[in-house]
C-alpha cells in the first residue's frame, strides 16, 4: 500500500476507516466463535477452542486468548458487543475483565459466597469504558481487592518458562513438607522441587507394563487393572481422535479410555478395542455416536 501520495487528510481519515473496520471484523469473530463454541464444531479439527484459534487460524496465544475471553463476557451479558464494536470497550479490556470476572468467582465459590451477578459486572464494565488495558488493570483491583493476581505461564527463552501460581494454605503445607523430605536434592529451591515431582511421576507412567494382558474370561463392563496399565502406557501418544484432514489430535488433557466399539454394541475390553480420548473427544465421540 503506497501512501506517500495522500493528504493529511486522506491518511487520518484512512486510518480511522480502517480501525472501525478492524472493529468489526474482531466483532465479527466473536460472533463466530460463540457460535463455534456452542456447537462444539472445533472439536472436529482441534481439542479446545484455544486451539483451535491458535493451530488452526494461527493467532499467537495471546491473541487467541483475548477473544475467547472477549467472546465469553458477551455470552454473560450479549449488550458488550454493542460497546467493543462502537470502540467503548476495547478487546483487551473486555478480556482483562472476562478474567477478573472468573477468578472472584473462583474466590467466592471457595469461601462459599454467591457469584457475581449480571448488575455487578455491569457496575464493573461501566467503570472500563474508554480506558487503557494499564488504567483497566488498576481498576479492577479497585473492584476486586481481595482477588488473587491470575496464573501465569511466561516463556523467556527456547529453554527457560517462568511459572507462576498462587497456592492454598493447606497445599502450602503440602509444598513445605515435601520441600522439607527434598531439601538435599532441591536446595530449598520450588523449581527443581516440582521438577523432581514430575520426574518421579513421569518414571511411574513409563513403567507401566507394555506387554499385551491375557485374554480376559467371563469379561464384564469393567476394564482389568492390567489392561488399563498397558493401554495407559501409550499417554505420550496423547488423544487418539483422527480429525477430517487425516491428523490425530494428540492432546494428553484430561485422557480417557474409550472403547472402539462400544461394550453396548458387542466391543470386547481387550487392548486392540481400547484407546485413549482426551475429554473433549471422548464427550463428542459419543455425542455423535463416532
Amino acid at each position: 500500500m503506497q501512501l506517500s501520495q495522500n493528504t493529511d487528510y486522506e491518511i487520518l481519515e484512512g486510518m480511522s476507516a480502517w480501525v472501525a473496520s478492524e472493529r468489526r471484523a474482531n466483532t465479527h469473530v466473536i460472533h463466530y466463535l460463540r457460535e463455534i463454541e456452542e456447537r462444539r464444531l472445533y472439536l472436529q479439527f482441534a481439542s479446545t477452542l484455544f486451539e483451535f484459534c491458535t493451530e488452526v487460524h494461527g493467532y499467537s496465544r495471546s491473541e487467541a486468548q483475548v477473544r475467547i475471553d472477549a467472546m465469553r463476557l458477551t455470552k454473560a451479558i450479549p449488550e458488550v458487543i454493542e460497546d467493543i464494536d462502537a470502540g467503548r470497550l476495547s478487546l483487551t479490556v473486555a478480556a482483562q475483565a472476562q478474567s477478573a470476572f472468573r477468578r472472584e468467582n473462583v474466590r467466592r465459590r471457595k469461601m462459599g459466597k454467591p457469584q457475581l451477578n449480571e448488575d455487578e459486572q455491569k457496575t464493573v464494565l461501566e467503570d472500563l469504558m474508554s480506558i487503557s488495558t494499564r488504567q483497566a488493570d488498576r481498576k479492577l483491583a479497585t473492584h476486586f481487592p481481595n482477588q488473587p493476581p491470575p496464573e501465569k505461564v511466561i516463556p523467556l527463552s527456547d529453554n527457560l518458562t517462568r511459572i507462576e501460581f498462587n497456592a492454598e494454605t493447606d497445599e502450602m503445607k503440602n509444598y513445605h513438607r515435601l520441600q522439607t523430605v527434598y531439601h538435599h536434592q532441591t536446595g530449598g529451591q520450588w523449581g527443581k522441587l516440582f521438577a523432581i515431582l514430575a520426574n518421579n511421576d513421569i518414571e511411574r507412567l513409563d513403567a507401566l507394563p507394555r506387554r499385551a494382558p491375557g485374554i480376559e474370561q467371563g469379561q464384564t463392563r469393567y476394564i482389568r487393572k492390567a489392561t488399563k496399565q498397558y493401554v495407559w502406557a501409550n499417554w505420550e501418544r496423547g488423544c487418539d481422535h483422527i480429525y477430517e484432514n487425516g491428523v490425530r489430535c494428540g492432546s494428553r488433557q484430561n485422557l480417557q479410555i474409550d472403547h472402539i466399539i462400544e461394550y453396548g454394541q458387542g466391543g470386547s475390553n481387550e487392548p486392540e478395542n481400547l484407546r485413549l480420548l482426551c475429554g473433549q473427544h471422548n464427550r463428542f465421540r459419543n455425542a455423535v455416536n463416532l
